[in-house]
């Protein structure tokens, strides 16, 4: 098992994206959200601000109005029934009591058509006595011709600062004054009223509509203040407040809560997107690994998978389907039509009946095994697993399934059945051979005897004619004798003696007697592999299997032609490795020959004792048939490979046999 790794060590390929895509789309939904909350906080910031200077803008209403109630005194005093000698002494007592009493009032006046004929402190305002006042506007006039007080201002005074003007007419009565005003102080209301509050932040201004500010803050201004309307006995004044840091201060400090949450849910979703793309990684990791799992096993046992969409006839198939088909069905138009076309003809109409019959969504074996004819013109065989699937309205809409190549299986099974033959042939010819070999030994052993009493008769001519007779006798026996040997050795029976041999020692010791039997029209040709590993087998076995193949390929060549022997080391994985032998090394001996060859018909029997194609008398059938039993009985293999007017190739196929000190 492989250590295990630190997984925040390992930077995903897939968490880090999804953890910008998560964040990046936060921070977008974030940052509209801010900019649509800028109305709502400003609007929470002017609210706020107008709920500090509201309070204010009362307190200068209540102190205005509290003068008025100086003024309406005033206008009492004045409409009183007394002299206007009278009205002269009293007044400088009346005002200056009123004065003295009350803050924030500059001074006190009577007007007489249009001008001051009494004046209160006097002190300081002595040029003011007499002085005549600019037209009043009528529409002032107007107003006060109804009773009611009026504030007018701010003006400048002559002693300098701002004041008020606080007027209210008095009931006309001849050579009395028929206007009296209160000069009320600016700064003294403004700060009667707290403005400005700087402990609140806010700076506040009040000026008279359409007049120039007044108290307070001047540099308020520089920013879009908030107005509170103030209505003072028909006067309209404005109460104006912004934050000393402006407006914007006070936006960002209402909106940091806000942006510390989007903040927080920006660092959320980024963290939510890190984990879901870890875990999709981990997903598409765990499915690419079953995927390579099941690729793995597909490719083991050569399969692939295909699905048929019904619906389209289309096909989708992986490699493996495409390699032993020939053909890709993904790419052709007609993939039935094109997959019908490369059936063996012998089993093309029940393949189409079968595949048909699952179509229309009848019950059917699903596992099917059929042959195809390859691009170059050879057979093989392949195995169909599939199932049906249906649609919502449980009709056929999917065919999916496995395809395997079952060739070597089948190969396996018809050399199985082969190998059950010849045991069943040799278990047969190995008893009647047993029998018959005892037999012909006390025949050629009366026949030996027989002609020794033979040879006692001398020379008469009816001697020689039994001795003759006796000779033919016995070479019958002694070729049924080696007949029956032949057949011992290809049932097992015979006593063998398995040893370690050189097969290259082998062949060289075989090679004048294998010259011998060939003809002079017939090349042999050897080629030994160096530093061949011994085999173990019987020394006569690999002498009749040598002998017996070199026969072989010598009659396979009447006209003449090359007889090759070959001998090698095949590796684990050597292209060449008969089917069904497990992987590792093997000593080969091949004997190749450019003869006649076989057709596949005579190469599917080529082992099988007493088959042969030779005529009558030229042959037994059990040369091969023998070769095949003594490799098989050391564990051995051989395979023949052949073409007609091609030649044959027989190869045996050996374990190495090495020390083991």
């Amino acid at each position: 098992m492989e250590p295990r790794r630190d997984r925040w060590h390992l930077v995903p390929s897939r968490a880090w994206p999804a953890a910008l895509l998560f964040g990046g789309v936060a921070f977008v939904v974030a940052l509209a959200a801010d900019r649509w909350q800028v109305g709502v906080r400003d609007a929470e910031v002017r609210a706020r601000v107008r709920l500090i200077a509201s309070p204010h803008a009362d307190a200068f209403r209540s102190a205005v109005e509290r003068r008025f109630g100086l003024l309406a005194g005033f206008v009492s005093f004045a409409g009183s029934r007394m002299s206007r000698a009278e009205l002269e002494s009293e007044f400088s007592a009346y005002a200056q009591g009123t004065l003295a009493a009350a803050r924030g009032i500059r001074s006190m006046q009577f007007v007489e058509h249009g001008r001051i004929t009494m004046i209160w402190p006097l002190a300081g305002n002595e040029r003011m006595v007499d002085f005549q006042l600019e037209q009043i506007p009528d529409s002032t006039l107007q107003f006060l011709s109804t009773g009611q007080p009026l504030v007018t201002g701010p003006v400048t005074l002559i002693e300098g600062g701002d004041g008020l003007l606080l007027r209210q007419a008095i009931p006309p009565r001849a050579g009395f004054p028929d206007l009296a005003t209160i000069i009320l102080d600016v700064p003294t209301l403004v700060r009667e009223a707290g403005i400005p509050d700087s402990a609140a932040g806010i700076a506040m201004e009040i000026r008279r509509r359409g007049s120039a500010w007044f108290g307070g803050d001047p540099e308020g201004s520089a920013v879009a203040p908030e107005s509170l309307a103030i209505a003072v006995f028909g006067s309209e004044w404005l109460l104006t407040a912004s934050p000393h840091g402006g407006w914007g201060a006070m936006h960002n400090a209402g909106a940091v809560p806000f942006r510390l949450g989007a903040f927080a849910m920006v660092m959320m979703s980024a963290l939510l997107g890190f984990v879901i793309g870890r875990r999709e990684e981990e997903l598409v990791r765990e499915v690419h690994s079953r995927d390579s799992r099941l690729e793995f096993a597909l490719r083991a046992g050569r399969m692939g998978v295909w699905e048929w969409d019904l619906r389209t006839n289309r096909v989708r198939c992986g490699e493996a389907v495409s390699a032993l088909l020939g053909f890709d069905p993904s790419t052709v138009p007609d993939p039935d039509r094109r997959f019908f076309a490369a059936l063996h003809p012998e089993d093309r109409f029940r393949v189409q009946g079968v595949l048909e019959a699952s179509r229309r969504g009848e019950p059917v074996d699903h596992m099917l095994e059929c042959r195809v004819i390859a691009a170059d013109g050879s057979e093989r065989w392949i195995l169909s697993i599939s199932g049906l699937e249906r649609d919502e309205a449980n009709r056929p809409a999917r065919i999916f399934g496995v395809l395997s190549d079952s060739s070597e299986r089948r190969e396996l099974e018809e050399r199985l059945r082969h190998s059950q033959r010849l045991e069943s042939i040799g278990k047969l010819a190995g008893g009647i051979s047993h029998d018959f070999n005892n037999l012909l030994t006390a025949l050629i052993g009366f026949t030996e005897l027989a002609g020794h009493e033979a040879e006692a008769l001398g020379d008469d001519p009816r001697a020689q004619s039994i001795r003759r007779d006796l000779a033919q006798v016995l070479s019958t026996a002694n070729r049924a004798a080696s007949l029956t040997g032949q057949l011992l050795a290809f049932s097992r029976r015979g006593v063998t003696l398995p040893q370690r041999l050189c097969m290259n020692a082998v062949i060289r010791d075989l090679e004048p007697m294998l010259r011998r039997v060939l003809s002079a029209e017939i090349e042999f040709v050897t080629d030994f592999a160096d530093n061949l590993p011994h085999v173990l087998i019987d020394s006569g076995q690999l002498t009749q299997v040598v002998l017996n193949l070199v026969v072989n390929s010598r009659d396979a060549m009447p006209a003449g032609g090359t007889i090759t022997i070959r001998t090698s080391l095949l590796a684990a994985d050597g292209a060449l490795r008969p089917v069904g032998a497990p992987p590792g090394e093997w000593v080969t001996l091949s004997v190749a020959d450019s003869g006649v060859g076989m057709p596949e018909s005579v190469r599917a029997r080529i082992f099988e004792p007493y088959f042969t194609t030779k005529e009558m008398g030229r042959g037994t059938g059990l040369g091969l048939a023998v070769v095949h039993g003594a490799i098989e009985h050391a564990r051995g293999t051989v395979t023949v490979q052949s073409e007609e007017g091609k030649g044959s190739c027989f190869r045996v196929y050996l374990a190495p046999h090495r020390d083991e000190r």
